[in-house]
């Protein structure tokens, strides 16, 4: 802080600091670091007209590395496991009793499958043998081995996470006016950009490396392609429909969202807050213990999602990164009206009602679009609110 005038003060802060998290894992098992942040601020002050304005303007960059709050998060791994084994235990549909397999918890991954195609091959082979036979058939080549599998189910599907680096900037005004002693305003203004501006690639990397591979893997009991059929009664439909519903469509999303603003969040917002006591304007005994006041914020739109773009097929497989889905800007109204008098000629009181959001009537508003522009989530806005408080000075 450098004060070179009285009525002006400039400062600049500079800070580093790293949140201690759990242990986790990447899909390739390599051991995830702990988040860290870096930032820095600097502007100025203004003390004007003996106090009565006082001004403050901020600059800010934030940068966070190694986050876990991204768009990819741990449950990516989790979902891509289900294509090659549970992630619970061994062979999870095997009923040693009945010697037969059945079709809950994902009966299409490829453990379990390709054990059933060994035995089917090999009538009488131990159901372990044919199930390490099927690891290095199938899971061998996208690097997945008996060891792997193991040290997966003993983290369990929570212990892996992706990270992405989050850079934040942006700016903050404020604007105090006192006019005089029973009349205060208050006018707040921020930028806020929060940029994912560098996505973990772990999944990508994976997708785009194996993708080929699982869709090309034939039953060798049939003929047929394992990617696009649905195995008995299963749930879960075919991989192919599980990794389109669950795993492509955000991955997507999350890299034609790197280097652009995250979603929700709104570039610029406004506030402006006021309070009036009566005592200013009139001596009437019951009419000066008022004060009236209210606050109108404002926020700016937010993209909350992208459309998609239509192959020739009909079908969106991606998503155009320059057509997002903005949700309109918002405002709302708050007012206030409050009491001051006095309990037994003894005790100092204060009646206050607050009315919050006073133009709204109750919705859902919804916070994430489908890519053919269909809203898919929604948040509950509540109507207005009254609020009667009492506070007391003893």
């Amino acid at each position: 802080m450098v004060k070179p005038f009285r009525w002006l003060d400039l400062h600049y802060n500079q800070s580093d600091s790293f949140q201690p998290a759990n242990t986790a894992y990447n899909i390739y098992l390599q051991l995830l670091p702990n988040p860290q942040s870096k930032g820095k601020d600097y502007g100025f002050s203004l003390n004007l007209f003996d106090g009565k304005l006082v001004a403050k303007v901020n600059r800010y960059q934030t940068v966070q590395d190694n986050s876990r709050s991204g768009p990819t998060g741990g449950s990516f791994a989790q979902r891509t496991f289900r294509f090659f084994f549970d992630v619970s235990t061994p062979l999870a549909n095997y009923n040693p009793a009945t010697n037969s397999f059945g079709n809950g918890n994902d009966p299409w991954d490829l453990e379990q499958e390709g054990t059933q195609w060994i035995l089917a091959k090999n009538p009488g082979m131990d159901v372990e043998a044919a199930r390490q036979a099927a690891i290095k058939q199938y899971l061998n080549p996208v690097g997945f081995d008996s060891a792997y599998i193991d040290r997966v189910r003993q983290l369990g599907g929570n212990g892996f996470a992706e990270i992405n680096t989050v850079t934040s900037t942006g700016y903050e005004f404020e604007l105090v006016y006192n006019p005089t002693s029973y009349w205060t305003m208050k006018v707040t203004a921020a930028e806020q950009k929060a940029i994912d501006s560098q996505l973990s690639q772990y999944m990508n990397q994976f997708f785009a490396k194996n993708l080929p591979y699982l869709q090309g893997i034939t039953d060798p009991t049939t003929g047929g392609n394992w990617w696009t059929t649905t195995i008995g009664t299963s749930t879960t439909g075919a991989p192919y429909t599980w990794y389109i519903a669950n795993i492509a469509t955000t991955l997507s999303q999350a890299s034609v969202n790197a280097g652009k603003p995250r979603q929700q969040t709104r570039e610029w917002s406004f506030a402006g807050t006021t309070n009036f006591r009566l005592s200013g304007i009139t001596e009437n005994k019951w009419l000066k213990q008022v004060a009236v006041g209210g606050t109108i914020r404002w926020a700016d739109k937010a993209a909350v999602g992208y459309y998609g773009i239509t192959d020739s097929d009909g079908v969106i497989r991606s998503l155009d990164s320059n057509r997002p889905i903005y949700d309109k800007a918002r405002y709302t109204v708050d007012l206030l009206a409050s009491y001051n008098l006095r309990l037994f000629n003894k005790v100092r009181a204060r009646l206050q009602l607050n009315v919050t959001n006073v133009l709204e009537d109750g919705r859902l508003q919804p916070i994430a679009y489908n890519p053919d522009g269909q809203a898919w989530n929604y948040r509950i806005v509540d109507p207005r609110q009254f609020i009667l408080s009492a506070t007391f000075d003893l």
